[in-house]
């Protein structure tokens, strides 16, 4: 079993004693059961975890990176399996710049 912190009323704290496959059930934020504290840990363990994780391959790697909004997929696994990159940044950028350019236009003009 691995141990799932739960938390109570009134500030208290407790914890759970769960299988493996059950760690994200009662805690989204600790879906990693990690073999070697015997812990629900946040993705990939704590020690080193990885954001935006769906799947681990083990402490501190990932196998498989989340889905964003509607399937669309903008993280990609790096090489090593250390980090989820967002590929949406350069997007983002791209459209607060238009959206800078047009604004200042129109108040230019």
């Amino acid at each position: 079993p691995f141990v799932q912190p739960v938390f109570g009323l009134n500030g208290q704290c407790a914890k759970l004693c769960v299988a493996a496959a059950h760690c994200a059930t009662f805690m989204a934020m600790r879906p990693f059961a990690n073999n070697e504290t015997l812990q629900c840990e946040a993705p990939c363990g704590a020690a080193s975890p990885v954001s935006g994780c769906a799947e681990c391959a083990g402490p501190g790697v990932c196998a498989r990176c989340a889905q964003g909004m509607i399937g669309f997929s903008w993280f990609k696994l790096s090489e090593d399996g250390r980090q989820c990159v967002d590929g949406s940044v350069m997007i983002w950028y791209s459209i607060y710049t238009a959206l800078a350019g047009f604004i200042g236009g129109v108040g230019g003009y």
